[in-house]
């Protein structure tokens, strides 16, 4: 069935993604043995992708989406057979790995808005909820996977070669497994320019607060209380652990987001959303406190995995909101801005980590971050309020 084919994709990509992201982070920290060299790293993704967004959600809406998947792929492949010869090479400047995070940050921009637009065209409406828990719950998966395996494959006395070689494999596995989904039709075969169609984008997200609440709320949470960033320096110089131990805590989230998942795909979000998606980004604040005042590495990864179960619930809820309410004709576009968002809360939150570390403390840093999400939750609770009460959303197009 084309839409198992692109489920498999998505599983894979998101495992390679997250087993690439950290081995990179431990990579660069192992190199610099500074925080702000990781915040760098998020930067280096984060600004492509920005900058290329307004392209991609008008290529998603004018091209086969299924195409644009399955050229990302191809590309990222590429992009870790690099980061492989470099640690094969023994290149020590992190300029070189900056660079591939750029390519990494422009593959995403593109593939980011296809792949979300890509799933509604595969399912009839009434399957949409279900689907988009079972492509989030392949998506947690990949990102318990993909940090475990990735953790675990970074060995001291070796370095990152085999958390590369992994991704290799799981890129190669996504493009034959994309290469089975049948091409799409194009929902728009012209549109303006460009600067009309982000600006048609953003005009759709602004006008409609209930989208525009959800996707900028979980911006403003993972921005400030996202601590992977800092994960290395905690398995390093807080919890003292190996790389085994990092790989741990890098797939806490994932853990209980699959957990959240699993009950999810049997039981799925059909009313009482807005509550949900204010409580479970309440709960994502709290566990971070938690996690960030822990010295106990078992602790820490229950932290950490309560997190991730909250969050389950606030993309669910994001995901449903996004595309019950989007127009078909209009979901590429839609896809972008909320990609830009997505990756300024993962990339630019990674950077805002570093930053905040370097000035801060590492451990002051997550603190900062963590009170940070409590406020933006209360504070947006107050702004949106048609999202805090909303109870379930219908479907604006079949």
């Amino acid at each position: 069935m084309p839409v198992v084919r692109f489920l498999s994709t998505r599983l894979c990509m998101f495992m390679a993604s997250q087993a690439m992201s950290t081995a990179i982070a431990w990579h660069v920290y192992r190199i610099t043995h500074r925080p702000l060299a990781i915040g760098f790293a998020g930067l280096a993704e984060f600004v492509p992708m920005f900058l290329l967004s307004p392209f991609a959600g008008r290529l998603g809406d004018t091209r086969d989406r299924r195409g644009i998947v399955l050229i990302g792929a191809v590309c990222a492949l590429i992009s870790a057979l690099i980061l492989l010869s470099i640690t094969l090479l023994q290149v020590k400047s992190v300029i070189a790995i900056y660079a591939v995070l750029v390519m990494s940050g422009s593959i995403r921009a593109f593939v980011g808005p296809a792949h979300q637009a890509l799933l509604p065209s595969l399912v009839r409406p009434d399957e949409l909820p279900r689907a988009v828990t079972i492509a989030t719950l392949c998506a947690q998966f990949g990102l318990l996977g993909g940090p475990a395996l990735g953790g675990l494959l970074c060995i001291d006395s070796i370095g990152p070669h085999f958390a590369y070689l992994l991704s290799v494999g799981l890129y190669a596995i996504a493009v034959f497994a994309m290469l089975g989904v049948p091409k799409q039709p194009v929902a728009n075969a012209s549109l303006g320019s460009v600067w009309e169609t982000l600006q048609q984008g953003l005009r759709f997200v602004f006008d409609n607060k209930i989208i525009l609440g959800s996707i900028s709320l979980d911006l403003a949470a993972v921005l400030l209380g996202g601590v992977v960033a800092l994960l290395p320096v905690y398995a390093r110089d807080i919890l003292i652990t190996s790389g085994a131990g990092y790989g741990f805590l890098r797939a806490s989230p994932a853990i209980g987001a699959a957990l959240m998942g699993f009950y999810l795909a049997r039981f799925p979000i059909r009313h009482h959303m807005g509550p949900l998606f204010f409580g479970s980004v309440f709960g994502f604040g709290v566990a971070t406190l938690v996690f960030a005042l822990s010295k106990n590495l078992a602790l820490s990864i229950a932290a950490l995995a309560f997190a991730g179960a909250a969050d389950m619930i606030s993309m669910v809820v994001r995901g449903l909101v996004v595309q019950a309410l989007t127009p078909t004709a209009m979901r590429g576009r839609v896809s972008a801005v909320n990609t830009v968002f997505i990756s300024a809360s993962n990339q630019l939150g990674e950077f805002e980590s570093g930053v905040t570390a370097h000035w801060l403390g590492t451990r002051q840093a997550a603190v900062f971050g963590a009170c940070g999400t409590l406020l933006c939750t209360a504070v947006f609770s107050t702004l949106f309020p048609a999202l805090r009460k909303i109870d379930k959303v219908e479907h604006v197009d079949p």
